[in-house]
């Protein structure tokens, strides 16, 4: 049975809802990243942060803390749901603890709505990208024993490997033959 076979097969309303919450998740995180980069470069902070064109940033940011602890707990419960069976949930657990705090953290500070344009900024980017590593990392680890490592299909090579093989070779091939023709 391969990945995809066994991925497609086995997808429930519960688990397409659990799909789209990690997904909205981790676009909540990119966003909130690449807003604290557009604080960071000066031109953008000007155009986006002080006077905003768009509408919805102003409370995109507002509304931040509360969307990260939904999201939060949305994705926490989808995680918890599609444990593998017979593995401890100590590690789910601290991240889904330290989700907690942070949602208490930004609900609390608002570290979003004063950002301003100097290198706190920058570093609240990398942070937010850090947390949608932490993300990824749980992700990897749950279905990381999920993965049938033992039966792997026979590797023939059909007509789409050869078809790759093909275009990778004309996309190297066609720089060589514009240096063949121009140098003669």
């Amino acid at each position: 049975m391969s990945l995809t076979s066994h991925f497609s097969y086995n997808l429930s309303f519960a688990k397409w809802t659990g799909l789209l919450v990690r997904i909205g998740f981790a676009a909540l995180l990119l966003l909130t990243s690449f807003y604290c980069l557009l604080a960071y470069i000066p031109d953008t902070y000007f155009a986006f942060i002080q006077a905003p064109f768009q509408a919805w940033l102003p409370a995109f940011i507002r509304f931040h803390p509360l969307l990260f602890g939904l999201l939060a707990v949305a994705w926490s419960w989808s995680v918890l749901r599609d444990r593998p069976a017979g593995k401890t949930r100590r590690g789910v657990f601290t991240v889904i603890g330290f989700w907690g705090m942070l949602t208490l953290i930004l609900a609390w500070k608002q570290p979003f709505a004063n950002l301003h344009n100097n290198s706190p900024s920058y570093l609240w980017a990398a942070a937010t990208i850090c947390l949608l590593l932490i993300v990824g990392g749980v992700e990897i680890a749950q279905y990381w024993s999920k993965v049938p490592w033992d039966k792997t299909p026979p590797q023939a090579p059909g007509f789409a490997d050869v078809g790759r093989l093909r275009f990778a070779c004309n996309l190297i091939a066609i720089p060589l033959r514009a240096r063949i023709t121009s140098s003669s």
